[in-house]
């Protein structure tokens, strides 16, 4: 249920239309489709919410920017170990990820820090924490900024 409400809770926070974007949306997959992550919220949410999706073969925070300008990708999940690597990373670099809604995932605790790290990137990017595990095909809950949900 959550994935199908992925899309009307960004459109209410920021008045966006799925339509209204003038490139498909993607999403960034960096961890190995093995994982649940991978595999259900990632490839799974992909076909459901007819995304593209930008596959890589290992995690790189410099390659992982570069896709995301490239490809405009629009959501990257996967754990706070990875999510900060890019976070870092744009820190030193030149990339545009003016594309990017969605930062954040599960796999892990999300530090509060990350997760202000995150909203203070730009004013579209909506950090995001889920939670789950294999059994509830990896999205038991999700929360965004400021408790949307």
């Amino acid at each position: 249920m959550s994935w199908e409400l992925e899309i009307e809770i960004r459109a209410l926070r920021y008045e966006l239309d799925k339509q209204e974007l003038p490139f498909q949306e993607a999403m960034l997959l960096a961890v190995p489709l093995f994982h649940v992550s991978g595999s259900h919220v990632v490839l799974l949410a992909s076909f459901r919410n007819q995304r593209k999706m930008v596959c890589m073969y290992k995690w790189d925070a410099e390659e992982g920017l570069r896709l995301i300008q490239k490809e405009k990708v629009t959501s990257f999940i996967a754990a706070p170990a990875i999510t900060g690597d890019l976070v870092n990373a744009y820190d030193k670099s030149r990339h545009d990820i003016s594309t990017l809604l969605i930062l954040g995932g599960g796999g892990a605790h999300r530090a509060p820090e990350q997760v202000k790290e995150i909203d203070s990137l730009n004013e579209i990017i909506m950090p995001q924490i889920g939670w789950g595990m294999t059994e509830t095909n990896a999205i038991g809950i999700e929360c965004y900024r400021r408790c949307l949900c």
